[in-house]
């Protein structure tokens, strides 16, 4: 039996493979060397990877980026991420640009924000204590300027 060959020249195959990558889920997921779009599971281990968008109880990463990660329990080393909300949080030589957690313990790690109950070792933040406090009084002001403006317009 001769099936016609598809029009368009695509693999079959790829394009399943395409899709079956753009969203996995699964209770115990290893991902080396690969990229995904989003990711579900329950224990998860990431080694020299992408993931977009992350949901998981306990998150391993090794050499990864993230995007945006939701997890109970991290643990890092040379990993970067754009925002991560996690319960508990060990991060090794990594990079968060928005980390808000529990209890964080780190080893050498680069921060734009970090918003955590304790934090235990080396963190450096773009934003510290008091940059956060003058950042929420300049943006409380500034919007209260807005509506104000707003108000008088009407």
């Amino acid at each position: 039996m001769d099936e016609a060959p598809r029009s368009d020249g695509k693999n079959p195959l790829e394009e399943y493979a395409e899709q079956t990558v753009q969203n996995l889920r699964a209770e115990s997921v290893q991902v080396t060397r690969s990229s995904v779009g989003r990711l579900e599971g329950g224990q998860v281990t990431l080694e020299r990877s992408a993931v977009r968008s992350l949901r998981a109880n306990a998150l391993r990463a090794d050499r990864t980026a993230l995007g945006l990660a939701y997890t109970d329990a991290l643990e890092t080393d040379r990993s970067s991420a754009g925002a991560v909300l996690a319960q508990e949080a060990k991060l090794q030589r990594s990079v968060v640009s928005v980390l808000l957690s529990g209890n964080v313990e780190a080893d050498t790690l680069r921060a734009g924000l970090v918003l955590a109950g304790n934090v235990q070792g080396s963190v450096q933040t773009a934003i510290g204590p008091r940059g956060a406090l003058l950042l929420g009084f300049g943006l409380g002001l500034g919007l209260g300027v807005v509506r104000l403006l707003w108000r008088l317009r009407r």
